[in-house]
């Protein structure tokens, strides 16, 4: 198991005026799945999936994360795990415009204390897997946006997580990329990577483990 969350709530604002994004959520991940969350806007599949990478901390409830609550972590802890042991995916990319493609690639590792020679060398290598190399001079503005979305996969894999995070990742492109980059999680799922997605789009969910349905808050199905 790498992630267990239980009786898990976010509520957000106080009284009156609360909103609970999550209701009681109860969900285990297991290494080397690949589970799909799937359901309307303002579900809480986003929610969820930022509880799940240290991005946010429950209101009530626990997320087990390799066996450490994430709740009893301060900024710092969070921020290192999320560095070394989870690899995110945007459906706006997230980017940074100044860097090219080799650069952008290259933070994580820089961050996380790698020699500059080394993670060169990884993100040219990263950038080769997934079908870029001939790209990695190349600024954000000056690819396409199936393009940039792997950038984003590339640099999600730069320290090697243990778990990675895709919210929405075809979001912004056109269907013919949309399958190219499930195509490619796919692959990444067969190699032993643990991904959780979410999608409002029940097209691209196939040949994942395991789909996680959300309404209101609340999972509408045994999820684990």
């Amino acid at each position: 198991m790498l992630i267990k969350a239980t009786n898990v709530w976010r509520t957000y604002g106080l009284g009156e005026t609360a909103v609970h994004a999550l209701r009681g959520i109860v969900l285990t991940v297991s290494q080397g799945e690949f589970i799909a969350l799937l359901g309307h806007s303002g579900s809480g599949k986003s929610s969820l999936l930022h509880l799940l990478g240290a991005m946010d901390v429950p209101t009530r409830g626990e997320v087990i994360f390799k066996g450490e609550d994430i709740g009893k972590m301060n900024q710092r802890q969070l921020a290192d795990l999320r560095l070394r042991c989870i690899g995110f995916i945007f459906q706006t990319f997230n980017l940074i415009p100044s860097l090219n493609a080799l650069e952008n690639v290259e933070i994580p590792m820089k961050l996380a204390g790698m020699k500059r020679k080394a993670a060169k060398e990884k993100a040219e290598y990263l950038l080769e897997q997934v079908h870029l190399a001939d790209r990695s001079k190349h600024l954000p503005s000056q690819l396409s946006g199936g393009q940039r979305q792997r950038v984003a996969i590339a640099r999600a894999l730069a320290n090697d997580p243990d778990l990675i995070l895709a919210d929405e990742p075809t979001g912004n492109l056109d269907s013919e990329n949309g399958d190219l980059i499930v195509d490619l999680l796919l692959k990444l799922h067969q190699g032993g990577r643990t991904i959780v997605m979410v999608t409002h789009n029940p097209e691209l969910t196939r040949d994942v483990s395991r789909i996680v349905y959300m309404r209101d808050g609340q999972l509408l199905a045994k999820a684990g």
